[in-house]
Order: structure tokens, then sequence, then C-alpha cells
């Protein structure tokens, strides 16, 4: 994979260094190593959304490139991406985990206690294979098996370290989402006349499958996060259409934001999803079930800015039948960025936008002409409590970037300087109105409507030559 295997962290680990300092251990007075020990040490406890996890990984390249290549930096590096429960960064945390046992095993610091914190590190990756396969794409999952395949080559004379590699092998390259839920995935067969007249009159009925017990752990933000899409889980997998699974799962991954992420030129520093799990996506949306629908929505828990996601699955919803969840996953994405609407402009790390420009026309419709009713109808309150301003205020936030919601909002603006007295001014932005709009064609109009129109075309002519 192009991700992991371009990744510049691999360069800054393997960084040539003088053999004195690659075989130093850090000293425990400095003070990048003395930040990062102890930031480290509240990760699991109350302290926890307190780390500033960028930074500690910031000092710990640093280090790697400039000053040592003790193995505890590398355990502790491994820690961050594991625990982000996102199968790239935990593919990232297994190439460097291999890169460094081949590069530095031997030589590098500490030399007594450096077996144990292998077996640290192991187990923190059975600790997140649920998460690694929940989210996997095919293509991860095979680079989790050379990965690890290479890491087990490295150290075939320690046969506990293999048996434990070997575990992880099976458990990684195993897909958590098998089958479609049965309530969704298939329709009751019809059942013949003679079939029905010899069957029992009476069926006993099937004992309702108990519950899962959930903790409800709110020792902190991110722990109730994890609540919350536990839940959220296990209500897609009693009835993953409802639009409860959608919302719960949305309000898990935001309700603890309140900043956007830090940028510098609108790019930031989160991770983008994987260029292969996007082609992967796009390739089985024309063929788009609910198991495809599954694996957007888990992908979605652990990449909170890829709002394009959000647009997929909206997609997949209509495509399914299920136009009420689209829009449901419309309004989710508007609550947020009503809060955080910088985040619109962001992009990840390596330039691409968090919203791309399919998903911003998606974004930007209106749903109908209630909607700008309503809108109009704010307005007016606004303009009784609190003057023309507000009002005006109000129509200018609510306006989409069509031409024809655009054209609703300025209809609606007009109407509020009618109501405010300023009929001069009313009547002249009106007649520019009628102007402009009469010289547009439908396509102009509302462009929207026939990029929907020409996606439905392309994925009716794959159905047809499928």
């Amino acid at each position: 994979m192009e991700f992991i295997a371009q990744h510049p962290w691999r360069d800054l680990l393997l960084k040539p260094l003088p053999p004195a300092l690659q075989e130093l251990a850090i000293a425990s007075n400095n003070s990048d190593w003395e930040y990062i020990d102890s930031e480290m040490a509240k990760l699991g406890t109350i302290s926890h959304e307190t780390v500033n996890i960028a930074d500690v990984q910031d000092r710990i390249l640093n280090l790697f490139a400039e000053e040592t290549k003790d193995f505890r930096l590398l355990a502790h590096l491994a820690n961050t991406l594991q625990r982000s429960e996102r199968p790239a960064s935990i593919l990232l945390a297994i190439a460097l985990l291999a890169d460094y046992v081949e590069a530095y095993w031997d030589i590098a610091a500490p030399q007594k206690n450096k077996r144990r914190i292998a077996q640290m590190i192991i187990q923190r990756f059975s600790n997140a294979k649920e998460a690694f396969c929940t989210a996997a794409i095919e293509e991860e999952r095979e680079q989790s098996t050379k990965e690890f395949v290479r890491l087990k080559q490295l150290w075939q004379s320690d046969l506990a370290l293999c048996e434990e590699l070997d575990k992880l092998i099976v458990s990684y390259a195993r897909s958590s989402i098998t089958e479609l839920p049965a309530a969704q995935t298939t329709s009751p067969a019809p059942v013949s006349q003679s079939a029905a007249v010899s069957a029992p009159q009476t069926q006993p009925a099937a004992a309702p499958k108990p519950l899962p017990h959930v903790h409800l752990d709110d020792s902190s933000e991110r722990a109730w996060s994890k609540t919350l899409l536990k839940i959220a889980e296990i209500e897609a997998e009693r009835s993953f259409s409802t639009p409860l699974c959608f919302q719960l799962r949305r309000h898990a991954i935001w309700f603890n934001a309140s900043v956007p992420p830090a940028a510098g030129n609108h790019v930031t520093t989160v991770p983008p999803l994987p260029a292969e799990k996007i082609s992967e996506f796009d390739r089985e949306f024309s063929q788009a079930n609910y198991a495809l629908w599954a694996k957007v929505e888990n992908t979605i828990a652990y990449s909170p800015y890829w709002f394009d996601g959000h647009y997929l699955s909206a997609r997949i919803a209509d495509k399914l039948g299920h136009s009420g969840i689209a829009d449901v996953i419309r309004n989710e994405l508007k609550y947020f960025l009503e809060r955080f609407p910088d985040c619109q402009s962001l992009c990840f790390s390596n330039g691409a936008p968090f919203m791309n420009e399919k998903t911003q026309k998606w974004f930007s419709q209106k749903e109908s002409r209630q909607a700008t009713n309503e809108e109009y109808e704010q307005a007016l309150t606004l303009f009784d409590s609190e003057g023309l301003q507000a009002a005006l205020d109000s129509l200018e936030q609510a306006a989409g970037n069509e031409p024809r919601s655009l054209s609703y909002s300025q209809l609606s603006t007009i109407q509020l300087l009618k109501q405010a007295g300023c009929h001069k001014i009313a009547r002249h932005q009106l007649e520019n109105l009628i102007h402009r709009t009469t010289q547009l064609s439908a396509q102009e109009w509302e462009p929207s409507f026939f990029d929907n129109c020409n996606e439905l075309k392309e994925t009716l002519g794959n159905k047809e030559s499928s």
C-alpha cells in the first residue's frame, strides 16, 4: 500500500546516526523524554483527553532522527497509533516495528528489557484487532499479513514471540463483516397455498435474542464516546437502518469537539483515509449492499473528518431505498458544521479536502421549498424581536450555493424588505431577480438535480453491464 510504503515516519525512524548514538539509551533527564513518558502515562486515565498526541509523536520522531534509537520511544510511538483505532494507523505501527527490528533490534538500547517491551507492543496489537477488523478493507488485511510475516521472519529465533505473531496474522486477516443482517438482506419467501395448508397452525415464537451487556463508562469523554459507539453498533446489529443508529454514531464522534483541528493554510495534521480504501468503496458502490454500508459507517466512526464518507453513506441509503436515512445523515453533518463552519474549507495532512466538490454540492442542497418557507418564518420572528439586520443575517446564513436556493433566499429577503416598509428597494431587487433568473437554463437553475441524474444513470449503466 502506497500510504504505508511511502510514509515519511519510516524515513525518520531509519535516518542514519553515528554508531555510538544508535546504541545509546536516552538520558532519563532528557526534557523531551520526560515530557513523552509523562504524557503517555496519562493514556487510559482520567487525564487521557489532555494528551497532545501529535506533539508526542513529533518529539519521538525528532529524537529518532537526531539523537537515539531507544526502543522505548518506538513502544510509545506504536502505542499512539494502536490506540487510534484506524486501520491505516495500526498498519503503520506494524511497519514501523518491523523496520525497527530489522535495523536496530540487536544494537539499540535498552538491551535488558527489550523483549518485555516487545511483548507489550504485541499485546497492544492484540487489543487493537477488533477495531482493525471492523473497519479494514481487504487490501489492509492483506498488508497486515505481509507486515506480521516480515516481523515473524526477523524474530524467527524467538518461538514465543512467533507464536503470538501467528495469532495476530490469523485474527487481523479476518473480516468482522461477514454477511448482511437477515432483516435487511432478505424478504420473506412467498409461501405456496399447499405449503400453507400443510404447515402447523401455530408456531412457537423464537426466543428473543438477549441484549448484550454494555458497561457505561463515562470516566472520560473518550471512554463515553466509545460507549456510545458500542451502543450504536448493538442497535445496528438489531436493525441497521434505524435512524437512531446513524444519529448516535455521529453524536459519539463529534460531541466532545470543542475547536476545529489546528491548521496552517487550511492544511491540518489529520491523516487522510488511505486512497486504496476510498477506491475500494468507489468500486463497490455500483453493487452497493448493506455490508458495504456497514463498512462505510464503521470507517466514519474512526475518521470523523472524512465528510465525503457521509455523502457516500447517504448515496448508499438512497440506493437501498432509505431516503429518510440520507436526510438524517445530511442533517447530522449540518449540525456539526454549524458548530464548526471552518471545517468545510480544511484539508487532511496530504492536502486533500475534508469535503470534496461533490460533497459540497450535496451538502448545500435544499430539501424542499418548505425549508425556504421555514427560514422566512424564522427571519420574520427575528425581525419582530431583534430588527431587520438580524433577520437579514439569518437569511444570509441559511442561503445555499446553487442559483435555485440563492434565488429563493433573495426572494425571502425582498419579502422582508417589503415587510420593513422599504418598497422601492424591494421593487428594484425583485426586478433584478426576475431578470437574472429568466436568463438561466434548467441545468443552471439547479445543477445538483442533473448531477444526481447523471450519477443514477452511471450506476444503472454499471448494473446493466454486470
